[in-house]
């Protein structure tokens, strides 16, 4: 093992483990590769991206910009074959020369007509400018430019170079073929510079940027907590034991509005699965026009600062996300997705292991619905409390309206008294006067409790009871109070 120190500490990306990696490691150490330098851009959320953002992950860079036509439109062209064939671990990354025209609104625009789910870069021009020193591309608005792309490996230093124009094959997705000027077009028929895809896949598999991550080293899915789009709060935490497909989307984004649908589809194929659409940094009113206009019915979650999507460090649209029932990331996906991409990670769809009750944050606007029916229990408790205080009186509510139009006691007849002797810790009168009234006073105690809870703390129970359990309790409860409905009618003779 050979470890770079700088300042008595580790150095970032310095540990080479294993033979073959510790020769590398001494190459690049001792100055025989060009390492990447420091340097400071943005991203086209806005988010920072750094040196350390590259290091620990193999890399490929290219230089572009948004109003290239000849050259750059090519290159983003070879980037959707790449995002195809490399694992997630390998980041791909366009920084643009023309930092003056191409702010993180106008990459983000770009990235979601053209479908790309990898990053863009920007910046302060002196900023750019430092960054592309290594590669000697200069800063340019125009169609003409050092056209490069760089291969980086994990530990910061550039592995290969490739100059001109890449081959992609003669052809284009619609959205970049429509790009293109009368120059580009010839280079895109001409096959550019004679390399491509095949070439670039052979420097990663040179420096082991096609190795496949472990399916079970990605560690738990970090917890989150969103509002839906109609206000309600909705956690990860709220489906656990349940296997969750997390999809970041934009309402600009053309993969995204594309492969929506298909998602839907896959969600209703398999009820066990929960979908969780996220939108990042979006509009509300758009984000809520998109889902009706695709009549979209899985949970849409709005993030609006894209804090969840940094936590999983979310670096284009879409982007799918599988989470086990464990709560462990299985996967992830870059780009647009389909059934066949989707299948393994679905199959074969494991039951639920929920618990059958769970504790769940709520809003402000739910924790409001609870305040008239806990007002109306706290005034009956009143009541009842009051009872034999307020009978003498005659400031009660007897008989009831029930008994008015009949002339017979109602199923609920007695249970203000035995409220009321339930009060005073009488409960042999209690069951006197109503058989089932101590139970349900117990009941009603735990009720007020819970809506305290509820419009206080802000906390909800979830119930996920079978029906072969709910089903059986309800009917032996009606069955209880028409017994005990009978028994009273029979006692009072009528």
């Amino acid at each position: 093992m050979l470890v770079a120190v700088s300042q008595g500490l580790p150095a970032a990306g310095g540990v080479y483990a294993g033979g073959e990696s510790v020769s590398l490691g001494l190459n690049e150490l001792s100055g025989q590769m060009k390492a990447m330098p420091d340097f400071a851009l943005v991203d086209q959320f806005g988010r920072s991206f750094t040196r350390d953002s590259i290091l620990g992950h193999d890399a490929i860079v290219a230089a572009f910009h948004t109003t290239c036509r000849e050259s750059c439109p090519i290159y983003t062209g070879l980037f959707l074959q790449l995002r195809r064939e490399l694992p997630a671990s390998v980041l791909l990354v366009e920084a643009t020369t023309d930092p003056w025209t191409d702010t993180p609104q106008v990459l983000r625009d770009y990235a979601g007509r053209i479908g790309a789910s990898w990053t863009f870069l920007t910046g302060d021009p002196a900023a750019l400018s430092e960054f592309w020193k290594p590669f000697d591309v200069e800063l340019s608005t125009g169609d003409v430019h050092r056209s490069t792309l760089a291969v980086i490996d994990a530990h910061g230093y550039i592995r290969s170079y490739y100059l001109g124009t890449p081959d992609v094959g003669g052809q284009l997705a619609p959205e970049l073929a429509q790009l293109l000027n009368d120059d580009g077009e010839q280079l895109l028929r001409s096959h550019g510079s004679g390399w491509g895809l095949p070439q670039v896949l052979d420097s990663l598999r040179t420096i082991g940027g096609l190795r496949q991550p472990g399916s079970g080293d990605q560690g738990p899915a970090p917890d989150f907590a969103l509002f839906t789009l109609d206000g309600r709060s909705v956690s990860l935490s709220d489906f656990r034991g349940r296997p969750v497909v997390i999809n970041f989307w934009a309402t600009y984004c053309m993969p995204c509005r594309r492969e929506m649908p298909m998602l839907q589809r896959v969600a209703n194929a398999h009820p066990t699965m929960v979908l969780l659409l996220i939108d990042e940094r979006d509009d509300r009113g758009a984000a809520t026009s998109f889902a009706k206009d695709l009549d979209i019915s899985a949970t849409v979650l709005f993030d609006s600062d894209g804090k969840v999507g940094d936590l999983y460090q979310v670096g284009g649209l879409p982007t799918t996300v599988f989470v086990r029932s464990d709560g462990s990331i299985e996967g992830r996906y870059l780009g647009e997705t389909n059934e066949q991409i989707l299948g393994p990670h679905l199959s074969p769809p494991s039951a639920p292991e929920q618990p059958a009750f769970r504790w769940v944050v709520i809003n402000r606007q739910e924790r409001l619905a609870y305040v008239p029916g806990l007002a109306l229990l706290l005034a009956w408790f009143a009541y009842t409390r009051l009872y034999f205080f307020l009978h003498p009186r005659r400031l009660t509510f007897d008989p009831s309206f029930f008994m008015y139009l009949t002339g017979k006691p109602d199923p609920t007849c007695g249970l203000t008294r035995t409220f009321a002797w339930a009060w005073r810790g009488d409960l042999g009168q209690a069951v006197h006067v109503y058989p089932l009234g101590p139970f349900l006073f117990v009941i009603a105690v735990a009720v007020v409790a819970y809506l305290g809870i509820a419009v206080i703390i802000g906390r909800r129970l979830s119930f996920h009871v079978p029906r072969r359990i709910w089903l059986p309790v309800v009917v032996v409860s009606v069955l209880a109070l028409a017994a005990n409905w009978t028994a009273k009618l029979i006692w009072l003779g009528m």
